[in-house]
């Protein structure tokens, strides 16, 4: 499968994947920032953003665990 991913949104991806992967719920918007050593929230904001565009995560409106990866079959 051929992802369209850059460098950032795919390690954003693989986190969530590999946190869900081992926690069973998915890492707040925090958790990706403090990984990523993203200096503002905004940026993991506009990534999962893009990956929801693309469909390779889904997002509730409200609550801190709201993202999770999907794969694209």
């Amino acid at each position: 499968m051929n992802k369209n991913f850059t460098p950032k949104q795919k390690r954003v991806w693989d986190y969530i994947k590999d946190y869900t992967n081992k926690n069973e719920y998915p890492p707040s918007y925090a958790e990706i920032q403090k990984y990523m050593k993203f200096k503002n929230i905004s940026q993991v904001w506009y990534i999962i953003h893009r990956l929801k565009d693309k469909g390779y995560v889904e997002k509730e409106d409200y609550g801190i665990r709201s993202v999770t990866a999907i794969t694209k079959t």
